[in-house]
């Protein structure tokens, strides 16, 4: 039992001395969007808390804070693969892309979801769904990789207010 206090009193030394820091790079990592900073800040906290033990008794200050950094970007790689793969919801003609497009529940679903949504996010939005990248689209649109990112959540943004709207959720 003892143990068990000193492993949470080590973390929470841990968490007290380096919070600034791991905001920091959650913030900068998000981009200031806010739901994405803190999905982001409780996986570091989750992923400190699960490797705390790699963190040897003898190390340094410096070594401690690299290795703070070390593990938050391991997390955001994950989040930046997880990302890549992710596909959304669609648009007017683009059931067809949908793996069961012979579900007209389905169907419905995702016209009401890509009402709200303009051109360019609806070709966006094709572009995801026929698996093409974030740099692929992005050469496609003749944009950055950033604006093609800017558009994927303004289309996330909404494609969440119409399922709150319209108690889809």
């Amino acid at each position: 039992m003892n143990n068990d206090n000193d492993i949470k009193a080590a973390f929470g030394h841990l968490i007290t001395r380096y919070n600034g820091l791991i905001q920091r790079l959650c913030w900068l990592h998000s981009g200031g969007n806010g739901d994405r900073f803190l999905l982001l800040l409780d996986d570091c906290r989750l992923a400190l808390w699960r490797r705390q033990g790699a963190i040897r008794r003898d190390a340094t200050e410096w070594q401690v804070r690299r290795w703070v950094i070390y593990q938050c970007h391991s997390v955001f790689s994950h989040h930046h693969r997880r990302r890549k793969r992710s596909w959304i919801l669609l648009d007017d003609n683009l059931a067809d892309l949908l793996p069961d497009s012979r579900d007209d529940g389905l169907r419905e679903l995702v016209e009401e979801l890509a009402e709200d949504l303009n051109k360019r996010e609806r070709m966006v939005l094709a572009l995801i769904l026929e698996g093409y990248t974030t740099k692929e689209i992005a050469a496609k649109m003749n944009l950055k990789n950033k604006g093609v990112e800017t558009l994927r959540f303004r289309m996330i943004k909404k494609m969440r207010e119409t399922c709150k709207r319209k108690n889809l959720m």
